[in-house]
């Protein structure tokens, strides 16, 4: 039985999609920073958003975020497979939905995953 606020999809790709968000905000936040996770209702859609207090998204790296294999180092010095946001991406095309992401070079990061209301 499904409520007004369910989405349709796959649990096991939401689930990727959702613990990948969470594990990025959490590596790229400083130090004994916050991450937090939000879910909202809107009229057609269900969107649940993860931010982190990290440094942002240097400028010249938005354009490129959701290209696999693409990587910015984590605090550290230390890099990923660049393949998690395209992952977070093609699930979100699958569950005919969408993933936002804004930030500013120097501030907080937040990521959107947007899904339709089932």
């Amino acid at each position: 039985m499904g409520g007004e606020n369910d989405v349709l999809g796959d649990a096991f790709l939401l689930e990727k999609a959702l613990s990948n968000l969470v594990k990025n905000a959490m590596e790229f936040s400083s130090p004994g920073g916050r991450v937090d996770i939000r879910v909202r209702a809107r009229s057609e859609a269900i969107e649940i958003a993860v931010s982190d207090r990290g440094a942002g998204i240097p400028g010249y790296a938005k354009a490129r975020i959701f290209d696999r294999f693409y990587a910015q180092p984590k605090p550290g010095g230390h890099k990923g497979s660049g393949l998690g946001l395209s992952f977070v991406r093609e699930i979100a095309a699958l569950m005919s939905g969408t993933i936002v992401i804004t930030s500013q070079e120097g501030d907080d990061t937040n990521a959107s995953l947007i899904l339709p209301k089932a």
